[in-house]
């Protein structure tokens, strides 16, 4: 149930896809394939669309270098607007070369078993990049302030990883976000003033993890925003006044919080 297309004038291929799901009107069927991301994946170098979500018996590391002074494999694929490598077993860090796909739109590589830290080469790097699913993996280190270069981004999911230190104010840059998950990390420090200029965004979810300090007073009256989750950190003060609809369970696990829709604060 695997598909490739070509381009008919060049006969290049530039779409590979392999979904370990295939659905039709009255069924799904498990298509999923075995073995490694091969090397000679760069040699497919008009590719524009690659989709290998769901495969669980994929492994390895995503291809590695040529030798020493040529970049990964993927780097290779020029044309790439697409990568979906989520929901398989692939193991190792991301890629430098990641940073040279200057056409990707959608990067998907959740649902894996990705450590190391985010390479500082998809920083800046991307300027076409509009969602950035990291989820679900392994990935350590600080979250890289450069990521606020990446003002195209729309959606940008980092949770259930082990991600460590502060939220950088430069997400404060992030002009188009319109969904932000941090959630199930070690972050901690304050929740960053800077997120109020976040004008579209509808989701923000900073649960689980340590983050202390007061909710900014304008974040929560943000005109788009429709989900807003900080509960399980170690927030405090009052809850500032805010007309979006947030349910108690939003600021659960926050012994120092107070105000509606919590308790009142004691004076």
């Amino acid at each position: 149930m695997g598909r490739h297309d070509c381009d008919h004038a060049t006969g290049r291929v530039v779409n590979v896809s392999m979904s370990g799901l295939q659905s039709g009107d009255d069924f799904i069927l498990d298509t999923s394939m075995t073995g490694t991301l091969s090397p000679f994946l760069g040699n497919l170098t008009h590719l524009q669309l690659l989709n290998l979500n769901n495969n669980k018996d994929i492994t390895g590391p995503i291809p590695s270098e040529i030798s020493g002074k040529i970049p990964t494999q993927i780097g290779k694929l020029k044309h790439l607007t697409d990568v979906d490598l989520s929901l398989n077993d692939i193991r190792g860090s991301i890629p430098d070369s990641i940073g040279e796909l200057s056409k990707l739109n959608l990067l998907y590589l959740n649902g894996n078993k990705l450590t190391g830290p985010i390479p500082s080469s998809i920083v800046g790097n991307l300027p076409q990049i509009q969602r950035m699913y990291l989820y679900n993996n392994m990935i350590t280190g600080k979250l890289p302030s450069s990521l606020g270069k990446l003002a195209t981004l729309t959606d940008m999911s980092l949770a259930n990883n082990h991600f460590v230190g502060q939220i950088p104010t430069s997400f404060g840059n992030l002009k188009n976000l319109m969904s932000l998950d941090l959630s199930e990390n070690q972050l901690i420090g304050p929740l960053p003033p800077q997120l109020v200029k976040l004008k579209f965004l509808q989701s923000l979810d900073l649960s689980k993890n340590s983050l202390r300090g007061s909710i900014p007073s304008n974040v929560l009256n943000l005109k788009n925003l429709q989900v807003f989750d900080v509960s399980k950190n170690k927030l405090s003060g009052k809850i500032p006044q805010h007309t979006t609809n947030i349910p108690v369970s939003a600021f659960d696990g926050n012994a120092g919080l107070c105000d509606a829709p919590l308790p009142p604060c004691k004076h």
